[in-house]
């Protein structure tokens, strides 16, 4: 267990695991493409390719999606901020200019300690670089319809669960969660109740551990 992001970008530098999926929404095969952040700030993207591991480290990274590589992505974002957001900003629901869109759309917003309003605003930013649901592109395997979004509060240690087939958005105090070593597992089982809303840890139950599939 880690608490930090550089803890976590070491142990990772490491690399004394492998990494191995299934393949998913008819033959596209699982990637990991990971963010990081921790209650400093301070963040890390870490990208699997064809067994390497490529870390990014920042204090703050705006945006992240699958493809193409985090470079190519800075060079992208970097040709639409001199065209300005306010003039236009790309709209397809490719990774390129959702990416586009929830960068621009993050610098542009209000910056609040208001934890409620902060959800507000991030929720609407996900929304807008969302795939709407059942939407496909013929060909095009890494466009996967958005199922659920989820937002972490870092400061008050709440994390939140949006998933779109549910009328209402609903999360975990974390404070009110044993975390300490060897305390049980505790689940949320998502699928005996789609009217789920506001604060479900009274409702986390223990669980077994989860058991890798390879």
């Amino acid at each position: 267990m880690n608490a930090t992001t550089p803890e976590v970008v070491k142990v990772l530098k490491e690399h004394n695991f492998d990494i191995s999926g299934a393949t998913f929404d008819g033959g596209t095969v699982s990637a990991l493409h990971w963010g990081i952040t921790d209650a400093q700030g301070r963040s890390a993207i870490l990208e699997f390719d064809h067994g390497a591991i490529k870390v990014y480290e920042g204090e703050d990274m705006k945006a992240m999606t699958n493809d193409p590589p985090y470079p190519e992505m800075q060079a992208i974002n970097e040709y639409w901020i001199k065209v300005g957001g306010e003039n236009m900003l790309p709209g397809t629901v490719k990774s390129p200019d959702r990416f586009v869109r929830g960068y621009f759309f993050d610098g542009h917003v209000e910056k609040t300690a208001d934890s409620d309003l902060g959800l507000a605003i991030i929720r609407s930013i996900l929304v807008n670089v969302s795939v709407p649901y059942t939407y496909r592109i013929e060909g095009e395997p890494n466009v996967s319809s958005t199922q659920w979004r989820s937002f972490a509060n870092l400061r008050d240690r709440l994390y939140y669960f949006d998933i779109v087939t549910n009328p209402g958005i609903y999360y975990i105090d974390l404070k009110k969660c044993d975390l300490r070593p060897g305390a049980p597992v505790m689940k949320l089982d998502t699928s005996k109740s789609s009217v789920m809303i506001g604060d479900v840890t009274d409702r986390l139950k223990s669980s077994e551990p989860f058991k890798p599939m390879y």
